[in-house]
């Protein structure tokens, strides 16, 4: 586990190495040979082979990417609410105010 923890620390070392070089008004190609020198040597790719995947401009992927499925797509549903409808309580109150009224005029 410790040794996963480290080679993700040293991927996120070389992505800091290549967003701040770039930052700090670097050229796309001079950032990335910064992020390229900043890799452990035993993965470090050579000079050519980056050349060689910049002019291909990325048609090859590498071989973990391309055996990822890819991910499905988000669906966002709205639940659209109208405030027309409150219920029908109202409606036995009101019957039984008009026929109130309706009996006191009876009376009168």
């Amino acid at each position: 586990m410790a040794k996963n923890m480290q080679e993700e620390h040293a991927f996120y070392h070389v992505l800091r190495v290549v967003i701040v070089s770039f930052i700090k008004g670097s050229p796309p190609t001079i950032a990335v040979e910064f992020g390229r020198r900043a890799i452990p040597g035993h993965h470090r790719p050579s000079f050519q082979e980056v050349e060689k995947y910049s002019k291909d401009k990325g048609d090859v992927p590498p071989p973990a990417a391309s055996a990822m499925p890819a991910p499905p797509p988000i669906i966002i549903k709205k639940k659209v609410s109208h405030g027309g409808h409150h219920g029908g309580a109202w409606k036995v109150a009101y019957a039984d105010f008009v026929i109130a009224m309706m009996a006191l005029f009876i009376v009168l």
